[in-house]
């Protein structure tokens, strides 16, 4: 494997004020892997002091963020707005059926943290727009992509070129799943090769499905090339796009290039940068067969759960889950809703975004 001589990764980019040396424990912790040839003990000092943000802990981010964790890095930002549903069990390994109702990002945090102490982990229970993206991003060594949407992906995408930070960008649908590492001045970036595409044309996993097992392939291979990135070496898929296919065993990889029109990171950009929509009241997939909605601020808040708690018990509501960074309780008749501190409310089993935002309006503001 050879250096990289990309302006990424290394010591350089880390926090200097941190220690040097691996503790005795994590000297056992690590001792299978800094062994390698491909880490080293430079390289677990790398990977300690090191920030990743992870964006969604759906299928490919929680595998993702379980195996950075246990690998030692450092400082490890996790985004989801959603919390843990019955559906999700069978691939996101990360959460138990006595975690449905809790703010995902809280229950990765207490389980990331307790498998390896000697690493912090950032929950931050909000959603990814144009006026939030940039703050998950700016100080991070590399972003792994979790999420499940294009828009998103594009508002990724254009931070990290803003800030100069590599992103490792992944998706996974029924059984066929791609990925590519981004390197900002070095790689096309995805409006170079994605550019035109929205996710009305896309397959959603709640229609079609996803098979476990590519989520396990496509993760792991995002955790090596993010593994690359911190210890200061060329990541194999910079600048190919990879497919892989688990029904047949297929693998394929192309060679993309830089589009010298690309508004996002062309040398001579032209045209517009895609529309990417906010919607203050979205439709997620159905759960349990009841319409599903989340209701996302513009600006994040940090509501009082105790007060959010004595609303609903004070309206007959049944408390489900009184968690850290969010509650969920049942509304009689009508459904579930989860309130986060951040401001963002799910609710399961409303008719549609005129209930769901009239309730928001009386119960939060």
């Amino acid at each position: 494997m050879t250096e990289s001589n990309l302006s990424f990764g290394g010591l350089e980019g880390m926090d200097n004020s941190k220690p040097k040396d691996l503790s005795d424990d994590e000297l056992t912790y690590y001792s299978r892997q800094f062994i390698l040839d491909e880490i080293g003990y430079v390289g677990q000092l790398r990977l300690k002091g090191s920030t990743a943000t992870i964006v969604g802990l759906g299928g490919l981010g929680t595998p993702a963020a379980t195996q950075l964790a246990a690998m030692g890095v450092g400082h490890l930002r996790v985004i989801d707005r959603d919390v843990v549903s019955m559906s999700n069990l069978h691939r996101q390994h990360l959460y138990t059926a006595a975690d449905v109702g809790y703010p995902k990002v809280e229950v990765a945090a207490k389980r990331l943290e307790a498998m390896n102490p000697h690493i912090d982990v950032e929950p931050i229970p909000w959603s990814v727009h144009k006026d939030s993206v940039e703050d998950f991003i700016r100080d991070a060594d590399v972003v792994v992509d979790g999420l499940d949407n294009l828009s998103a992906r594009f508002l990724v995408n254009r931070a990290c070129q803003k800030h100069g930070v590599p992103y490792v960008f992944a998706g996974a649908i029924q059984t066929y799943g791609s990925i590519s590492t981004l390197v900002p001045g070095e790689t096309p970036c995805l409006e170079c090769f994605y550019s035109g595409m929205n996710d009305e044309d896309l397959p959603k996993c709640a229609v079609v499905g996803v098979h476990p097992a590519l989520l396990g392939v496509i993760s792991n291979i995002e955790v090596s090339e993010a593994v690359h990135i911190i210890t200061g070496k060329e990541p194999n898929l910079a600048g190919k796009l990879a497919y892989f296919d688990i029904s047949n065993l297929s693998y394929d990889s192309v060679d993309i290039r830089k589009a010298s029109s690309c508004p996002v990171c062309g040398e001579e950009p032209s045209g517009e940068l895609q529309p990417v929509e906010y919607h203050e009241v979205e439709e997620l997939c159905g759960r349990g067969g009841r319409r599903t909605f989340v209701v996302q601020p513009l600006e994040r808040q940090k509501l009082n759960l105790n007060d959010i708690k004595t609303q609903a018990l004070d309206r007959n509501f049944e408390m489900l889950v009184e968690g850290d960074l969010g509650v969920t309780f049942k509304i009689p008749l009508t459904g579930i809703v989860s309130v986060l501190e951040s401001g963002i409310i799910i609710y399961v089993g409303a008719d549609d975004k005129t209930q769901v935002r009239n309730f928001y309006d009386v119960f939060l503001e």
